[in-house]
């Protein structure tokens, strides 16, 4: 009996993790210029039956801001978190950004590249 109880909380742990899913975890920005759009949304989803909160977001460098639509993400609703790639430097960038929501131990990871070419501050 002990066995199927730890087997069900194995199983119930696994599925709170995948509570909160992303519509995609990359973006290519391309090759960018100084008159092109430096921002990208990605779609957090919560799949689960209890409300979910983004509890921060970690950025690789300050060359990316990013905002929230809303931290708080109702069961079966979603929310945009939105990036803007501010660099200082032409050539060709890699950032990433860590989402931290509270149904899950560890982060979602999204990978932001691109190429700045012609860029005006």
């Amino acid at each position: 009996m002990r066995f199927l109880s730890f087997l069900f909380l194995l199983f119930s742990s696994l599925l709170a993790s995948a509570q909160i899913t992303v519509d995609r975890t990359k973006h290519n920005y391309g090759t960018l210029s100084g008159d092109a759009v430096r921002y990208t949304d990605f779609v957090f989803t919560n799949n689960g039956e209890e409300e979910a909160f983004i509890l921060s977001v970690k950025t690789s460098s300050r060359t990316i801001v990013y905002s929230l639509e809303r931290k708080f993400i109702a069961a079966g609703e979603n929310t945009r978190v939105r990036f803007l790639v501010n660099p200082t430097e032409e050539g060709k960038f890699s950032e990433s950004a860590e989402i931290f929501v509270s149904s899950a131990p560890k982060p979602i990871t999204v990978k932001l590249t691109g190429e700045i070419k012609k860029w005006k501050n």
